[in-house]
């Protein structure tokens, strides 16, 4: 021991520990208490641990100004030991009513928490005073994701195909993305929690599945699969970010509530005429299911020869099944598939050098550069920041359907960030007209081949921005009779021009705050509707142009029976319609 310490401390920090492992160093620690002293008081003793969080746990070289850590609960640390006894004593005397009984209390306690390390992500993530301490935590969490036990069937299932050692000795959580996925769960529970969810909120929070260990994961048992089908020549290293997505809440229950588990996808949709989607963050057995599904159709369809990309289902539009959004396993790319399983579109855009660019690009890291493939925790950090930010909102979908859902359409607050490239014009628009109010947005849909778009109208009340009074505007009501829209490519510069009576069948009368849902095959032939209050919107749907929209929309003062005054028409400003958005949803 006395030449290791005789050793300078900078040759021991640089040349020798990346030749150590993590055992190794800790065996030096108990050594000696020179070997202990050497390890944390000398002056690379920081530097020593900060090699070691980035050769163990993939943290970046310049992270190291500070430790972030995430926080593991008593009851978690409890949970955890007592199923590692229970595992000892199942393999070496057989299973164990009374251990089964703890595990299965413990597991309970847990579960009010979600995540499997006992707290919520909004609470999970503390900043560690040391890299020793730092590494210490996220060893800890390594060893509660990849050796918690599982529940009796689990248990059994595993020993069956592994053996007795059902642990997956030496593997160590990617500590950067844990941190992200903590991050994003976060300002998705915080959303949830805000009134301005709406009642949508509470449904999607009360939707969240408890988080899973690898064990109990969808990715342990497509493993083993794996192994049995000889899928030797494919990596699955582009799953690996969604195993800390799944560790804080392992997708949304399915199962009905009331009827309402339809409306209640967190990743949200849109509707137009008889189509409405909204999709679901699928849990871990029906994933399974889908794949097994999935998997069985390309069989009984090719040759018994694997298929060169293997993709697996990670959310799903589970009312009217039109679209699936899928994990590529070997590389972790991101592509949203139509029902029909012959459109597979790139979930994520980015721009580089002036160039749209999509698939490996959309995610910060890729396995070819070294990463692991983190486009399916760019996809979900896109919502999030969405959803916390006010760029898209919940919301009724349409006058026939009343329930709230979380809908796609961008709005004012997402210009400033989002916008088509090259960005010629906003994602939203707002323009004002004699205190009438129009905002409109756009969402590519590639499942249908087409835009949906959503405009909303209302007349601007006193504490809104840009309002007049009913002297100043010259009229108190007034009704919808007639669109004028153009659609503009940004490719070829043709444009299309559509004109109608209404929109959609409808003929709203505005006043401030409310509006009345009149209706009508034409603008002579107009029936009363009901008063609504809120703004009055619609949504309909275009062929895909990478371009525009914009338009104007007459109005009749007062109503169409009972007019006071001219027609006069109020400005839709243009708004983009995006065939290359940074995200699809």
């Amino acid at each position: 021991m006395e030449n290791l310490t005789s050793i300078p401390s900078d040759t021991f920090a640089y040349v020798l520990v990346p030749f150590l492992s993590s055992d190794d160093l800790l065996s030096l620690r108990v050594t000696s208490q020179p070997c202990k002293d050497f390890l944390h008081d000398c002056n690379e003793s920081e530097q020593l641990w900060r090699n070691a969080l980035v050769r163990d746990f993939c943290f970046p070289k310049t992270c190291v100004s500070y430790y972030p850590s995430l926080k593991i609960s008593n009851k978690a640390l409890e949970y955890y030991i007592s199923s590692r006894q229970a595992t000892t004593n199942t393999t070496t005397h057989g299973t164990s009513n009374n251990h089964n009984r703890n595990i299965d209390s413990e597991s309970s306690a847990l579960r009010s928490a979600k995540s499997i390390f006992g707290h919520s992500a909004t609470n999970a993530i503390y900043e560690a005073k040391s890299a020793f301490e730092s590494w210490k935590q996220w060893k800890l969490v390594s060893k509660i994701y990849y050796k918690t036990s599982l529940t009796n069937t689990r248990m059994r299932w595993a020993q069956h195909q592994e053996g007795d050692n059902i642990s997956v000795t030496g593997m160590n959580v990617h500590g950067p993305y844990f941190l992200r996925a903590a991050t994003f769960w976060s300002k998705i529970e915080r959303w949830c929690e805000d009134p301005n969810s709406g009642t949508v909120g509470n449904r999607i929070l009360g939707s969240l599945v408890h988080g899973v260990s690898y064990h109990q994961s969808r990715f342990f048992h497509l493993q083993q699969r794996r192994k049995q089908q000889q899928h030797h020549h494919n990596t699955t290293q582009g799953l690996r970010a969604l195993e800390a997505i799944y560790a804080f809440y392992d997708g949304q229950s399915v199962q009905s509530t009331g009827g309402l588990w339809t409306f209640r996808g967190l990743i949200g949709g849109y509707c137009a005429y008889n189509y409405l989607t909204v999709t679901h963050l699928l849990d871990g057995p029906t994933a399974e299911k889908m794949y097994l599904l999935e998997e069985e159709r390309t069989r009984q369809s090719t040759t018994n020869t694997a298929p060169e990309e293997e993709y697996f289902p990670i959310a799903a539009n589970m009312f009217q099944m039109k679209k699936s959004f899928k994990v590529r396993v070997d590389t972790g790319e991101v592509v949203m598939c139509a029902s029909d399983g012959y459109i597979n579109s790139p979930a994520l855009y980015h721009i580089c050098d002036g160039v749209v660019r999509s698939g490996g690009g959309g995610g910060s890291e890729t396995v070819e550069n070294g990463g692991a493939g983190d486009e399916a925790l760019v996809w979900m950090e896109e919502l999030a920041h969405r959803l916390l930010a006010g760029e898209i909102k919940s919301g009724r979908i349409s006058d026939n359907n009343m329930t709230d859902i979380v809908t796609h359409y961008p709005t004012l607050m997402a210009s400033a960030r989002l916008g088509a490239y090259p960005k010629p014009v906003p994602v939203a628009s707002r323009a004002i007209t004699r205190g009438v109010e129009v905002v409109g947005s756009g969402v590519f849909a590639p499942e249908m081949s087409c835009h949906i778009y959503c405009i909303r109208m209302r007349l601007l009340t006193p504490e809104d921005e840009g309002y007049e009074s009913s002297s100043s505007r010259d009229f108190v009501t007034c009704q919808l009779m007639s669109r004028d829209w153009k659609f503009k490519s940004h490719v070829s510069g043709d444009v299309k021009e559509i004109t109608g009576d209404g929109v959609v069948g409808m003929y709203p009368v505005l006043s401030e705050g409310e509006y009345r849902n009149d209706s009508g095959d034409t603008a002579s032939n107009v029936n009363m509707g009901t008063v609504e209050t809120r703004s009055f919107e619609y949504q309909s749907c275009c062929g895909p142009i990478q371009g525009s929209f914009k338009g104007r929309i007459k109005f009749m003062p007062g109503s169409i029976r009972e007019p006071q005054g001219n027609p006069f028409w109020v400005e839709v400003a243009p708004f983009a319609l995006d065939l290359t958005p940074r995200a699809l949803y």
